[in-house]
C-alpha cells in the first residue's frame, strides 16, 4: 500500500528460500496510479512469478525477503508515500488460531454502494474485481463520480494489468486500493468464523468465489468471481451472509452458510 501516482512510483521485489536456497528478486512491476502499470512472469530455478503468485518449482519455502524501490521523476515531485509491505501466505501443516463467534453481534451489515459491472458497456463482463475495489473504496469515503460514464469503469482501468491484460490482477487491485491512502491487501482466512469475526471488527472484503451461486436472487455458475461480503447475520442459530454482488443488480442478496462455503475459495481483498 502506497499513495503513487503517475510522476511516483514503487516496484516490489520478492524472494523466497527453498531448502536453504535463496531465488533472485522477482518484480512485481514499476507502479504508479494512473499509468499502464505491467506486471510480467518472470522466474529461476527455485521460483516463479505467474501474474500475481510467487510458486515454488519444488519444495515449500520456509523465509522470504521484501526490497521496495520508490521512485519519482524529479525532486519536484512529493515521494511516494509507503504505509505497508504484506505478502499472503498459503501455509502447509500449520494450526491455525480458532475464533469463538459467540462473542459477536447477531447481526452486523455495512452500508455498501451496490455497482452492477454490466452497466459498463464493453468491459463490463470482465471487471467484477474491479467493481468490487470501487464498492470498498465507496465504502471508505472515497467518490469517483464524474471521472467516467461509471465510477467502477473508472476504476477498472486504474487496476488494469497491462502486462497481463486482466482486470482481475489480485495484487494490483489492492495495490490500487493503497495508493488513494488506504491499507489493503489479499488475505486467506482460515475459516468461515475468522472471516465473521473481521467482519465485526474491521469492515467488509471482497471475496474470491468459484462455482455455482446460489443466492436466491440470480443464480449463475462462475470460473472465478469477486464479490463483495457486506456483513453477516445469525437468526435461530442460523448463519447468513450479506452480498453485494458485482454480477446481481440488488442491494439484497443473502447466501446462506453452506451456499457461500461451496463457492467461498477462503480469498478476500481487505481494506483496514
Amino acid at each position: 500500500s502506497a499513495v503513487t501516482d503517475k510522476n511516483r512510483t514503487c516496484e516490489m521485489f520478492v524472494s523466497i528460500c527453498v531448502d536453504n536456497k535463496w531465488s533472485k528478486y522477482l518484480s512485481y512491476g514499476e507502479w504508479g496510479l494512473g499509468l499502464e502499470n505491467k506486471a510480467k512472469d518472470d522466474s529461476d530455478n527455485i521460483a516463479k512469478l505467474v501474474t500475481d503468485e510467487i510458486k515454488t518449482v519444488s519444495n515449500n519455502a520456509n523465509k522470504f525477503k521484501l526490497k521496495i524501490n520508490l521512485k519519482r521523476k524529479s525532486l519536484d515531485y512529493p515521494s511516494p508515500i509507503v504505509s505497508l509491505l504484506a505478502l499472503t501466505l498459503n501455509f502447509v501443516s500449520y494450526e491455525f488460531e480458532k475464533f469463538d463467534i459467540n462473542t459477536l453481534p447477531n447481526d452486523v451489515h455495512y452500508d455498501i454502494d451496490n455497482l452492477y459491472q454490466g452497466d459498463v458497456p464493453v468491459i463490463g463482463g470482465s471487471i467484477c474485481s474491479a467493481t468490487s475495489s470501487t464498492m470498498l473504496l465507496n465504502y471508505k469515503g472515497h467518490s469517483f463520480k464524474g471521472l467516467a460514464a461509471y465510477e467502477h469503469e473508472y476504476i477498472a482501468y486504474l487496476v488494469r494489468d497491462y502486462g497481463n491484460e486482466i482486470f482481475g490482477n489480485w495484487s494490483y487491485n489492492t495495490i490500487t486500493i493503497g495508493a488513494f491512502g488506504e491499507n489493503a491487501y489479499v488475505k486467506r482466512f482460515t475459516s468461515i468464523e475468522e472471516l465473521m469475526f473481521h467482519l465485526a471488527n474491521v469492515g467488509p472484503v471482497a471475496a474470491s468465489i468459484k462455482g455455482y451461486v446460489i443466492n436466491g436472487i440470480k443464480d449463475y455458475n462462475t470460473a472465478g468471481h469477486l464479490i463483495v461480503v457486506s456483513g453477516y447475520k445469525i437468526e435461530n442459530g442460523e448463519i447468513s451472509f450479506y452480498i453485494d454482488d458485482p454480477n446481481v443488480r440488488s442491494e439484497n442478496v443473502i447466501m446462506t452458510k453452506e451456499n457461500f462455503i461451496s463457492v467461498y475459495r477462503f480469498v478476500s481483498y481487505v481494506v483496514e
